[in-house]
Parts: C-alpha cells; structure tokens; sequence
C-alpha cells in the first residue's frame, strides 16, 4: 500500500491530474509491482457530475382539509409540514380518548388539543388549523386556534387568499342556510380567495359534516364559479 500512495503522489506532482495518473499506464504497471497478490486490478474511477439543484416543487392539488376523527375535519393554512404534523398529532390523541370515554369525540375537545399544541410549540410551528364538527352535544361547530386563540364563531377563514375574502364573506353569510347554500357560499369564497391569491389555486375540496357523517367532494378548477373580473 505505501508503494501505492508513492507512485500516486510521485506522478501528481508531476503535474498530472488524478484522473490522468489512474488511468496512466505506469500507474497501472506500479499497482501491479506493489499489489501482485491482487488478480483483479480496482476498477476506474468513473466521472462524476453534480449541479445544484435550485427547482422549488409546487402542489396546487394537496387536499388541505385532514381528517381529525369520523365527523371531525380542521383546515390547515401556513407551513404545510407543521399544520399535517399538529393534525397526525390530534388525530392519534382523538383516537384514544374516543376509545377511554367509549364514545365520539366532542368538536370542542378536538379544538383544544389543538389550541394547547399551537401554544406550546408557537415558537416552533407555523400553523392555523380550522377545526370543525358535529358532535350530539354541540351540533355543527368551528373553531379557530390561531396560536393558542380559542374561540367558536358561526364561520372562519385562514391562509393566505382570505384577506381578499372578508368582505366578501361579511355580506353573504346568513344564518340558518341550507346545506347547498353553504356548500355555494363556500364554494364562491374559495373561487373568489384563489383568483386573486397567487399562493393559492388548483381545485376546491369540500367536506360536509352532520349527524349522518362526513361528505368530501372535490371540485376541479374549471368547474369552479367565475366571476366579472376572471
């Protein structure tokens, strides 16, 4: 092996570059003088090529809408990785605790599980997850849990495109709408946040939930509504 290094070294102060002493047939003959006992030569060195790489991936279908428990869903906004990371967390909580108390979880409960990991972590995470349900105690119910925040209002927007849509949002809800009144209501808001948010786009996904379960639909981005300006 000394033999080795000093044939290698001696030919690159030659002035010889490492591909050109490995390939060079004296280096060859030199191996073959320190190294008889090996009948199999080590194979060249092959070339090797690497660039940056600087592309940034895109999804404008990921389905922002998790499941939490059978009738309970959250809507994630902010870093993807940390909002799908608080939701697996919650989820696996919800599951044991529906297995302790021998029944479905409230929304209420899912909310704040929620709320106490967006707390604690807020240093750590960025994430606002929506949570919304029907449980037989409370019916339909939403939440917000924006760092910590706990509080239930009739409906919520978060992420990027909704502030282009609280005024929008402010003029049409209505209380005690039908379900396709909602489903609509909800539908031109998406339409409305995704024209004019260059972070959002795609398809719409939605989820409908009562005493019967959780609905999901997805709505591809040439079947959504349009508007005067698009």
């Amino acid at each position: 092996m000394e033999g080795w290094c000093w044939a290698l070294t001696l030919e690159c102060l030659l002035g010889k570059s490492l591909f050109q002493v490995l390939e060079s047939q004296s280096f060859t003959m030199n191996i073959k003088k320190v190294l008889p006992q090996l009948s199999v030569l080590p194979p060249p060195i092959p070339p090797l090529l690497s660039i940056p790489h600087r592309e940034t991936v895109v999804n404008r279908v990921m389905n922002k809408l998790s499941l939490l428990h059978d009738k309970i869903y959250c809507a994630l906004s902010g870093s993807a990785a940390d909002a799908q990371t608080i939701a697996e967390m919650v989820n696996y909580q919800l599951d044991v605790h529906s297995i302790e108390v021998g029944e479905d979880p409230q929304v209420r409960s899912a909310a704040t599980l929620v709320k106490n990991i967006s707390y604690k972590y807020k240093e750590e995470l960025s994430a606002h997850l929506i949570v919304a349900g029907w449980d037989k105690r409370g019916g339909g119910q939403v939440y917000v849990t924006l760092n910590g925040l706990l509080s239930r209002q009739p409906f919520a927007v978060g992420g990027s495109g909704s502030s282009y849509v609280y005024g929008f949002v402010d003029a049409e809800y209505r209380k005690a709408m039908s379900k396709e009144d909602c489903q609509q209501f909800v539908v031109n808001t998406l339409s409305l946040a995704m024209s004019r948010d260059g972070s959002s786009g795609g398809v719409a996904y939605l989820v409908t939930i009562d005493e019967k379960g959780a609905e999901e639909k997805c709505i591809l981005g040439n079947e959504l509504p349009t508007f005067y300006d698009q």
